[in-house]
């Protein structure tokens, strides 16, 4: 369980500290009480063009700037093909780590999204 793993390093009166674990009941996206959430945030853009440039200085204002508007979910966007996790599987999850210690450190959620474009089938990558 990821969440637990991280769970100690929340701070306390965040989203993912009051939040707790989500979970799915029914269609509804909710939390440890089992009531329904809402989660708000913004999403990186492919990890292979920007990574260098924007998100490797994890102690930057603009992580903070996402905490101190609202946002309770980073989503971190990270390309099969086009350059992305095929091409250097070991480097891509250090980055997803990277970005997920971001986003705890802030007690904001993370969603990895394992995203693929090319080419268009979307079980070519399922092994």
């Amino acid at each position: 369980n990821i969440f637990s793993a991280s769970a100690q390093n929340i701070p306390a009166n965040t989203p993912a500290a009051i939040n707790g674990p989500l979970k799915v009941i029914g269609t509804k996206l909710c939390n440890q009480y089992n009531n329904p959430i809402q989660l708000r945030g913004m999403s990186t853009h492919g990890l292979q063009w920007f990574y260098n440039s924007c998100y490797t200085n994890t102690r930057s204002a603009a992580f903070d700037a996402l905490r101190n508007w609202g946002a309770d979910i980073l989503r971190i966007s990270m390309y099969v093909q086009e350059g992305g996790y095929e091409t250097d599987p070991a480097g891509f999850t250090a980055k997803v780590k990277a970005l997920v210690e971001v986003a705890t450190a802030r007690g904001m959620y993370a969603l990895i999204d394992f995203h693929q474009l090319s080419p268009g089938d979307p079980n070519f990558n399922t092994e």
